[in-house]
């Protein structure tokens, strides 16, 4: 299951589009503008984010800059052009697709998550669930840092590949919510271009070893069954 987040103002479109996510297991957001859509891709963290090349008031090379710094995953523009140099636009601004809209729901799906994401992203977390986030910036905030505090785990326990490769990965396994978040902040400071995987268990954390390219595992020794 993958955490997908899709910035589209047309409600209609997003939410087609956000009910299919759902059906194939993934957690997705919606918001229909730039300013919300900053907020919920810093607190979110998502996997993916599909983001429309008709944002309201930004252009889509700086709607792609602009969240760059805040989205682990990939960028992916759904778009109603199909002229070559805006498709190359938002490749160069950071993009690692552009899907034409004039695709079936089905083909944006398919192409936007590749099917080893797919099944490497399977977990054990609740039901995914598509909420629209056309509240105001506060109360987006603050659901953020609820999911934040979550006990379980990221969605995958495996990084998502970034231009076609995975990154390395830093492992770190806690039962405490607060101190995961801490150390997390803690590595991505330290090096940004390390993908963070927070888990729980030592089960979790020995299947997040052996999946990534791991360079580092820092866990409480506290957690139950280390060393079994």
């Amino acid at each position: 299951m993958l955490k997908v987040l899709i910035i589209d103002a047309d409600s209609s479109f997003a939410s087609l589009l956000g009910r299919t996510l759902v059906n194939a297991g993934h957690e997705t957001r919606i918001v229909g503008d730039a300013k919300y859509g900053i907020v919920r891709a810093k607190a979110f963290e998502a996997d993916l984010v599909l983001v429309s090349d008709q944002v309201p008031g930004v252009t889509t090379t700086q709607m792609i800059e602009d969240l760059k710094p805040h989205v682990p995953g990939r960028i992916v523009v759904c778009g109603d052009s199909e002229d070559p140099e805006d498709i190359q636009a938002a490749v160069a601004a950071g993009a690692s697709d552009y899907i034409v809209k004039s695709s079936t729901i089905a083909e944006i799906v398919a192409r936007a998550i590749p099917s080893d994401e797919d099944e490497e992203g399977e977990s054990t977390e609740p039901e995914a669930t598509a909420e629209s986030d056309d509240e105001d910036a506060e109360s987006s905030t603050e659901e953020g840092a609820d999911d934040s505090k979550s006990k379980t785990p990221m969605a995958s326990l495996r990084a998502p590949l970034r231009d076609g490769i995975r990154p390395f990965v830093v492992v770190i396994a806690h039962e405490d919510p607060e101190k995961r978040a801490f150390q997390k902040e803690v590595v991505e400071r330290v090096n940004t271009s390390l993908h963070v995987i927070e888990v729980s268990t030592a089960e979790q954390a020995v299947a997040a070893c052996a999946g990534n390219r791991t360079v580092m595992l820092m866990i409480d020794w506290a957690i139950g069954n280390v060393g079994h």
